[in-house]
């Protein structure tokens, strides 16, 4: 007692002597002194380093107690001793001096261990097995990949062990360690929570000991000895029931009466006669049975081995490759005893002909892929190998997905692969063709999506004649195409086709005009679309065709073609059947090809009418006198004045005017070729007027402008000079006179001849959804395949074939009905004509052979350009198609919808007269042909074109089996002989009446359709129509039209803010005028927009749970973890909505813009679920409905803020404590020490804030702690304010 006593005596005295030895060296003040964070640091430099070096270590294990005072050490501490984050050794936070060799250069820190925030001790859970270590630091936790937190016991639910059972062994472990174990050895989790200790946890394994129970009633079962005593049996450890000892109770079960497999166990057993487990499989009996005893796994045969496929033993082992299975499923090898086997987990002769180990994921195609040539029905599949059995899984039913496969080599050089499904990227690639008009930011955006890819489709100008296509603007064709195309119901066409729409180019025009090289002579060449009508342009149309979805002509997953999906237009050719059969190789997977993940206005060209005419190229004239002729290769003009006593010529050129001046005193010898010179440039201008007047062409244009110069040149000089032998600087004007008179005959000979005629064929490819072979030959291949059948892919497979049992596990693709051999049954269908209109008759067709289409006026005729529904319906399932000539099923035009019973489509007819005028306007094209012409049979045929007033519709279906219809259904109705008295209507136009334009719009282009072929004017006065100044560019050929009618189109002059125009339009343009409608037309208005379309603000917003930030672009966002949760804004107004528009937003090399989540409107939001920090590059695009446009690049910094927030001043403010911190923050404090908790602790902030107070209190200590917004804190205290005691 009298020790401790005098230790407690000594102790005390210590501490009075250290607080009088430190008070006395302290300075004074007449505030607070402010510790920062690391106040063992600060103090260092108050204490004298002259001191003697011996008294601070003969002294430092009482100054290591007395910092150990709660209220003080966190203030003080002592020269040159501090903690060494690690050694030489690796030993970590040890407190040595700071000249310690043994301290790893770069880890000293001048402050105690317990200070240093990474040596602090807690708890380390591990994250991979749950592992939870006590007093673990915390640096090195992390390091090693640890979640640590301050409790240093780990008193958390997550480190509460428990008892792990595993098999007979038990290991007391975490719940989440114990599933790792579990995990490891392939068994369930058997976690006891209720085992407390490791000692019990050992005790209960000895209840998992395993012998044979037996009951009361003598009956034997293997247990543990727990199931045994609940059950109140006799327990014998290590004893099968097949024991001779346990025969003498009676007990009757016959060893190794079978063999099987256990669940959760990877072995075969021998099981005895009672149908108790034995002891693993030997063929070697005895051995086996170990006279009635337990025979552990490690003393069986072959222990060391997986014994895959062997005869002799059943100790299969996982981990070896090997797990007990029924022969049949491991090819039928078995041991010598059963139908078991150790059989091989890892996967031989997959789907593809490869071997697989255990665990490995790879693709399988059903048929060849990318390019756009996946066949119809065909999926992408991921197959797995587990456990020896190959699984497959579907990544989607119709190729919204595709598998994309990675291959990864060990350090053993062993490889594994991996597979995965991702988004099939298609959408973007038929975007990109909208979005960009230019073919270069085309073909970037495309070759930035590897699921994207180029083609160019056909080039108009490919095989013309350079003088006639030179200046047409009529570039390549290019699409954007997918490289993996989709699928579409194409047994659903109403779906499906507006997608194959895309690819329909259905009135184009190749066109051959008559060349004339020397004004009589020449012959026909190609002026635009010659390779319309080759073989090439259909197969490019069908690639386009196939690659954006189920359409066209192609293969179904099988290699099956068909050619129903696709129509070709006049002089374009169909598919050759060498095509269609060479599409069969793309049932075959090409093992080169491998799905890839995606890296990363309207184009279709308007080729529908005539090419524009073509500006007469203006050769160069080699002049005289003194080069006074300088009439570039484009002159605009020429004229001759007289100034005084001058003569000028001024030429009007491509690179400016230029101006000549001639004495007339001056000429002299040279005034007559001056003359004749003038008379050139006017005899080359008139031969080009002459031969664009009669249509000649540019080559023989320029013929006639070269004789025309030629005659006045002679002409001039003679009657300049010879006539009157003497200068004479006018005499051109008889030149001028001989050119005009040489020039005319000439023309109207080569117009006789045909110069500059027009020879236009109607070209055109159609794309129509993909057509499934007829019947269902080949409907149970769905059924017998390794891969699922779904109703896309059994479909795909025949028209006839049906996805029945679909409600049910096992669904079935049956041919519906294999019997049916007859044609379907054709009835016409009232409820499907336009109103007031009416079938004469509806009786089924065979036997009738047709109807009558009437109208309820007094003509009972189909009025001239009115357009019509007509349909039919069939007794079954069919597809059917008509045309107005008895022609065979596959070159008719096809109805509405796929197989079904109702059949709906279109009429429209022109007027008696119209089509006369039509086919004679084309039979004069073929003037002065010859039976060896190319063209003969074409003009033969249109000679022979019967002319009536009757319309007549053909019908034929065929069923789903393939029976077609051998008569057709003919459907006929009278058209209005009558000459078409009704003037045009303007169906529809673009952009609509009283649209707002664009603010700085100086023209804006106009698109309407008409009624029928038309011609139509527009002026800014309403006037009659042949005073009208200015025409639209209208489609006059009545083989132009479509069920919207006939293209009309103008680029009109928009200066004002309020544009009025009046259109008018007069039909039949190649009919007598006298006999041509001209309607009354309509006032057609465009307003500007106000203002330019303005982007007025671009935000990007941080947001949590508590708080959100907002930055503008170049300003700087600071986070506290990533990814977080923002949003980008922006806000628009002005242009001719008032701001409402629709914007899109990309960030710099993501390739493509992306529509805002929430737009069209003033302001326009999308958020970002996960962003993480760095610099944000953006650009931000907005259209409104006008066609104004503002783009904005903008940038934010986004940093993630890890530092706590520090104190950058203290002081007395009128009574209260005040603290200013760095950042908005929140603040607390405690009167004991710098270890609490803020959630217990006193608040000195209201708000988060950059300013906190509390109550001044002289005498006491504030322990202060803060936090930022981002949960950013020190480990001890911000700082440790203390009030002067000593004023």
């Amino acid at each position: 007692m009298m020790i401790k006593k005098n230790k407690f005596n000594f102790t005390l005295l210590t501490i009075v002597l250290i607080q009088i030895f430190l008070l006395v060296n302290m300075s004074f003040a007449d505030s607070y002194f402010i510790h920062q964070t690391d106040p063992l640091k600060d103090n260092k430099e108050r204490i004298n380093e002259g001191k003697n070096k011996d008294l601070t270590r003969i002294i430092f294990n009482l100054i290591v107690w007395f910092l150990s005072i709660e209220q003080i050490r966190s203030v003080y501490a002592l020269s040159n001793f501090g903690c060494c984050l690690e050694t030489t050794e690796g030993a970590i936070c040890q407190p040595l001096l700071d000249e310690d060799t043994r301290c790893a250069d770069g880890k000293f820190q001048p402050a105690s261990c317990d200070d240093v925030s990474s040596c602090k001790l807690g708890c380390c859970i591990e994250s991979e097995e749950g592992l939870c270590t006590t007093n673990s630091p915390k640096q090195k936790c992390e390091d090693n990949g640890g979640t640590w937190s301050e409790d240093e016991s780990c008193n958390f639910p997550s480190c509460n062990k428990g008892c792990c059972v595993v098999g007979q062994q038990t290991n007391f472990l975490t719940e989440e360690s114990c599933q790792a174990l579990s995990n490891f050895y392939g068994v369930e989790k058997d976690w006891r929570q209720n085992v407390k200790t490791e000692f019990d946890c050992v005790l209960f394994s000895n209840f998992l000991d395993i012998g044979a129970c037996v009951s009361s009633d003598m009956a034997c079962r293997i247990k543990t000895r727990n199931d045994c005593s609940l059950e109140s049996g006799d327990f014998y450890k290590d004893y099968l029931c097949s024991a001779p000892e346990l025969a003498e109770f009676g007990i009757n079960c016959t060893k190794q009466d079978s063999i099987s497999c256990i669940e959760g166990k990877n072995e075969i057993y021998w099981f005895d006669s009672c149908g108790n487990k034995e002891n693993i499989y030997s063929s070697d009996k005895e051995f086996s049975w170990n006279n009635g005893r337990v025979l552990k796994k490690e003393n069986s045969c072959n222990p060391d081995s997986g014994n895959i496929n062997s005869e002799d033993c059943g100790n299969c082992e996982y981990f070896l490759g090997s797990i007990c299975s029924q022969s049949s499923k491991a090819g039928n090898k078995k041991v010598r005893d059963g139908n078991y086997v150790c059989k091989d987990v890892n996967c031989y002769d997959t789907y593809d002909r490869t071997d697989k180990k255990n665990g490995d994921s790879w693709c399988v195609y059903d048929a060849s892929i990318g390019n756009g040539t996946d066949p119809v029905g065909s999926n992408h599949w991921i197959h797995q190998c587990i456990d020896g059995e190959e699984i497959s899984n579907s990544c989607d039913i119709m190729r919204n997905k595709i598998c994309v496969e990675n291959t990864t080599t060990l350090d053993n050089g062993e490889k594994i692969s991996f597979a995965g499904c991702v988004t099939n990227e298609w959408f973007d690639c038929l975007k990109i063709n909208n979005e960009f008009d230019d073919y270069v930011d085309m073909k970037r955006e495309c070759d930035k999506n590897n699921h994207c890819y180029m083609k160019m489709i056909w080039d108009p100008k490919e095989g013309t004649d350079s003088d006639l296509s030179g200046g047409i603007d009529a570039p390549p064709v290019w699409q954007c195409l997918p490289e993996y195309s989709p699928g579409l119901p194409f047994y659903d066409s109403d779906i499906s086709s507006a997608q194959c729409s895309i690819a329909t180019q259905s009135n184009l025009k190749a066109i051959k005009v008559k060349k004339c090289s020397w004004i009589i002579f020449g012959s026909y060449k190609w002026a635009i679309n010659p390779v319309t009508r080759e073989q090439k342009f259909t197969q490019s149309m069908n690639k386009w065709c196939t690659s954006i979805g189920d359409c066209g002509a192609y293969v179904n997953y099988i290699g099956v073609p068909t050619d129903g999906g696709y129509k070709v237009i006049g002089e374009t050719p169909k598919l050759t059947r060498a095509y269609l059969e060479d599409l069969k190789q793309f049932k075959t997977p090409d093992p080169s090809q491998s799905g890839k993940q995606s890296g990363k206005s309207d184009y279709y060209l308007n080729l529908e009418g005539l090419p524009p005419e073509t500006d007469a190229g203006w050769g160069t004239i080699a002049g005289t006198a003194a080069g006074a002729l300088y009439l570039a290769s484009s002159l605009g003009g020429l004229s001759v004045t007289t100034i005084g006593s001058y003569f000028a010529i001024t030429s009007t050129t491509a690179d400016g005017t230029i101006t000549y001046l001639f004495s007339h005193t001056s000429f002299g010898a040279i005034a007559p070729y001056a003359s004749a010179a003038v008379a050139v440039a006017f005899g080359y201008f008139i031969g080009i007027m002459i031969g664009n007047l009669f249509g000649l062409g540019p080559e023989a244009s320029q013929s006639l402008a070269i004789v025309g110069a030629a005659t006045a040149l002679g002409v001039g000089i003679y009657s300049g000079y010879f006539a009157t032998g003497a200068p004479n600087v006018f005499a051109f004007g008889p030149a001028l006179v001989w050119a005009i008179i040489v020039v005319f005959v000439l023309a109207v000979i080569s117009w006789l001849m045909g110069c500059g005629k027009k020879r236009i064929y109607d070209t055109g490819f159609e794309c129509w959804p993909w057509e499934p072979p007829s019947g269902g030959n080949f409907c149970n291949m769905c059924n017998n395949d390794v891969h699922e059948c779904s109703e896309y892919r059994c479909k795909s497979l025949g028209d006839a074939c049906g996805f029945i049992d679909q409600d049910t596990s096992h669904p079935k693709c049956v041919w519906l009905n294999p019997s049916d051999i007859v044609p379907p049954m054709m009835t016409p269908w009232q409820e499907s004509l336009t109103d007031g209109y009416s079938y004469t008759n509806t009786l089924v067709s065979p036997p009738s052979l047709g109807t009558e289409i009437i109208s309820n006026t007094p003509t009972h005729c189909l009025e001239a350009f009115k357009t019509i529904t007509f349909g039919i319906q069939t007794d079954k399932l069919a597809r059917c198609r008509y045309s107005f000539e008895d022609k065979d099923y596959t070159e008719m035009n096809p109805f509405t919808g796929a197989s079904n019973t109702n059949h709906t489509s279109f009429l429209m007819s022109p007027g008696v007269k119209t089509l006369q005028e039509e086919i004679s306007r084309l039979i004069a094209e073929y003037e002065g042909i010859t039976p060896e012409d190319e063209d003969y049979s074409a003009y033969l045929e249109l000679l022979n074109t019967p002319i009536d007033d009757k319309l007549r519709v053909y019908v034929k279906c065929k069923s789903v089996n393939g029976y077609i219809n051998t008569l057709p259904l003919a459907i006929q109705m009278c058209i209005d002989p009558e000459p078409d008295k009704t003037p045009p209507a303007i169906l529809s136009i673009t952009p609509k009446d009283n649209s707002i334009i664009k603010f700085d719009a100086i023209e804006t282009a106009v698109m309407m359709y008409v009624n029928e072929p038309s011609e139509c004017k527009y002026s800014s006065e309403d006037k009659p129509y042949d005073l009208m100044e200015s025409d639209f560019a209208c489609d006059t050929e009545l083989t132009a039209g479509s069920l919207i009618g006939w293209k009309c189109s103008a680029t009109l002059s928009t200066p004002s803010e309020d544009n009025t125009f009046y259109i008018k339009c007069r039909d039949r343009p190649f009919a007598p005028i006298e006999e041509r409608n001209t309607n009354n037309g309509i006032s057609y208005h465009l307003k500007k927009s106000v203002s330019i379309l303005n982007i007025d603000s671009i935000t990007f917003t941080y947001f949590d749970e508590k708080s959100s930030k907002t930055i503008n672009s170049g300003e700087t966002l600071e986070v506290g973890s990533e990814p977080f949760s923002s949003e980008l804004k922006a806000t628009t107004s002005g242009g001719g909505y008032d701001g409402k528009s629709q914007c899109s937003f990309s960030f710099k090399d993501s390739g493509g813009f992306v529509d805002f989540m929430e737009t069209f409107s003033t302001k326009h939001t999308q958020k970002f679920s996960f962003m993480k920090s760095g610099t944000k590059e953006l650009t931000i695009k907005c259209i409104d409905d006008a066609g104004n446009t503002a783009q904005q690049d903008v940038i934010f910094q986004i940093n993630i803020d890890s530092l706590p927030p520090s104190v950058s001043r203290v002081y007395n403010d009128m009574g209260s404590l005040k603290i200013i911190t760095t950042e908005d923050a929140e603040c607390y404090y405690s009167l004991d020490n710098c270890y609490f908790n803020i959630e217990n602790a006193t608040s000195m902030t209201s708000l988060f804030s950059a300013s906190h107070t509390a109550e001044w209190v002289p005498g006491k200590t504030y322990y202060v702690k803060c936090r930022d917004a981002w949960g950013n804190m020190v480990d001890g205290c911000s700082i440790v304010v203390s009030p002067n005691m000593f004023v």
